[in-house]
C-alpha cells in the first residue's frame, strides 16, 4: 500500500480544494487509494471491474486512515463531486469512487520523466497503489452494510414522538448524511442530541431561521452551530 507515487499538478495551489485542509486531504488520499491499472473481482457471483483511476470506497478503512467522521468524509466526497474531481457510483453493496481525467493527470508524459521517477527526483503516477487484498476487504466492508436503509431509518426518525429527534431526523436528513448502518446512526443521534433538546423549545420558523443563517455562516453547520445562531 506505501508503494508508488502520484502527480500533483500545481494548479491544486489556486483552486478551491486547496483552500479547506479536509478537502484537501480527502482529494490526496483519493488519489493515493486509486488503483493504476484495472482488476477484476467477483463478489459471490457478481463480477466487480475496478478500473484504472477507481477505487471501492471502504467507510471502517477512511475514517481510519483520514482520522475523521464518516459523515466529514462524504461532505467533501460530495464537494469534490460537486467540483468535477470525482465521481461517486453507488450501488446497494458497495460505493466506486471514479477520479475524473485520471489517465489525463497521472500519465507519464516522457521517457525523460520516467527515469526522474527512478531517480526519485519527479512525482508521477501512481504504481501499484492498492492491491488485489485491500481491494477485496473495502468491497467486503461496503457489502455489509447492505440491510441497512437510511432513508427509512430517517424517516422514522422524524416521526417519532419525541421532538429532539424528529429535529436530529430532519438535520441528518438535510445535511444528507451518509451512514452505513444503525451502529453510526444510533452514534449520530447521540453526538446531537444535547443540541436537539435545547433546539426543541425553539419554534419550526425560528428553527428553519437559524439553520439557514448556520448553514450560510458555517460550511459544516450542525444542529449545535443552529443553537448558537438563535441564542447569540
Amino acid at each position: 500500500m506505501n508503494n508508488g507515487w502520484i502527480k500533483l499538478w500545481r494548479k491544486l495551489l489556486t483552486s478551491i480544494t486547496f483552500k479547506n485542509e479536509k478537502s484537501l486531504k480527502i482529494w490526496v488520499w483519493c488519489l493515493l487509494k486509486a488503483n493504476h491499472q484495472g482488476k477484476t473481482f467477483m463478489l459471490g457471483r457478481q463480477k466487480i471491474i475496478i478500473k484504472d483511476g477507481q477505487f471501492v470506497f471502504g467507510s471502517l478503512t477512511a475514517r481510519e486512515e483520514l482520522d475523521m467522521a464518516i459523515s466529514t468524509i462524504w461532505y467533501w466526497l460530495n464537494f469534490l463531486e460537486s467540483e468535477g474531481q470525482v465521481e461517486i457510483k453507488k450501488t446497494n453493496k458497495y460505493s466506486i469512487i471514479t477520479i475524473k481525467k485520471w489517465k489525463e493527470h497521472q500519465s507519464i508524459e516522457n521517457k525523460s520523466e520516467t527515469n526522474q521517477q527512478a531517480d526519485g527526483k519527479q512525482i508521477g503516477t501512481n504504481k501499484n497503489v492498492k492491491n488485489d487484498k485491500n481491494v477485496k476487504n473495502d468491497i467486503a466492508e461496503a457489502s455489509s452494510a447492505t440491510s441497512f436503509s437510511l432513508r427509512e431509518e430517517l424517516e422514522k426518525l422524524k416521526k417519532d414522538t419525541k421532538r429532539h429527534i424528529q429535529l436530529i431526523g430532519e438535520y441528518l436528513e438535510e445535511k444528507k448524511v451518509a451512514l452505513e448502518n444503525k451502529a453510526q446512526l444510533q452514534e449520530a443521534i447521540k453526538r446531537h442530541s444535547r443540541a436537539a433538546v435545547s433546539l426543541s423549545k425553539f419554534s419550526d420558523s425560528q428553527i428553519a431561521k437559524g439553520s439557514a443563517q448556520a448553514a450560510k455562516d458555517y460550511p459544516e453547520w450542525t444542529l449545535e452551530t443552529c443553537l448558537k445562531v438563535l441564542t447569540r
